[in-house]
């Protein structure tokens, strides 16, 4: 018999000091709910805005974005309570997070004082996949999950067709977080099966200064891939709006 899996797919967090991360919150009570087998965050869990190349380094200002990540990890743990614990949980680490391993790399005096680890994706995920000169990437159900893959250029594959241009360049079901927006195309196969890319958007209500226009055209929430199995999934898309009148 075949076995099918329930991912739930959490895209970019942006998680920032101050942040009361209420969201963490509502998905972990939407983890409660639906007893997902599999939960998959695609990365940028934090903003890391003190790593920003545009910024002077501060380590209290390290301090409080690691402090911020903890504190959504922990909010999102303990209302997803035994549905937490039972599933599988995977981080792959984003490039806002590999800020930190570009300056270390430049400042090679720090090396063993800032690491991911201090984000606390270790003490929370059961697998953490981290940045190795560009995202890694979790397969999982013939399934290809990634903070965005890149092409042959090394680049993030992205643009107006996104969803398409990954199964186009993958040939295989793929899932991507990054860009912040939301795309979604499904290829028939000649044996009869489809395979699926999703761009998954983003998954916080501030906006970003630095995205500017960009900010408009982000779609938010989580995305729940239901009875997923050789590639096929059936999508559900729950958006913020959602998550927040279901579990506030």
């Amino acid at each position: 018999m075949a076995r099918y899996s329930k991912v739930l797919v959490i895209p970019d967090t942006h998680v920032e000091p101050g942040d009361k991360c209420e969201r963490a919150v509502w998905i972990g009570r939407l983890i409660e709910r639906e007893n997902p087998s599999h939960i998959v965050h695609l990365g940028d869990l934090a903003d890391m805005g003190s790593m920003s190349s545009y910024e002077v380094f501060k380590s209290s200002a390290y301090r409080e974005d690691c402090a911020s990540s903890e504190l959504f990890l922990k909010l999102l743990s303990e209302n997803g309570g035994d549905a937490w614990l039972r599933a599988k949980t995977v981080f792959l680490e984003g490039n806002h997070e590999a800020r930190t391993r570009k300056f270390v790399r430049d400042h090679p005096e720090l090396k063993g004082t800032l690491d991911l680890r201090d984000l606390g994706v270790y003490k929370y995920f059961d697998k953490v996949f981290e940045w190795n000169g560009g995202p890694s990437v979790f397969e999982h159900a013939g399934i290809m999950f990634a903070h965005y893959i890149q092409n042959r250029m090394g680049r993030a594959i992205g643009g107006v067709n996104h969803a398409r241009s990954l199964l186009l360049n993958t040939m295989q079901s793929v899932v991507v977080g990054h860009s912040h927006t939301l795309h979604y195309n499904s290829v028939p196969l000649p044996n009869g099966r489809h395979i699926h890319g999703l761009v998954a958007g983003c998954c916080f209500e501030q906006e970003h200064e630095y995205a500017g226009q960009n900010n408009k055209r982000n779609w938010r929430g989580v995305a729940m891939l239901h009875d997923a199995n050789r590639g096929e999934f059936d999508l559900e898309l729950i958006s913020i709006h959602r998550l927040k009148r279901d579990f506030q």
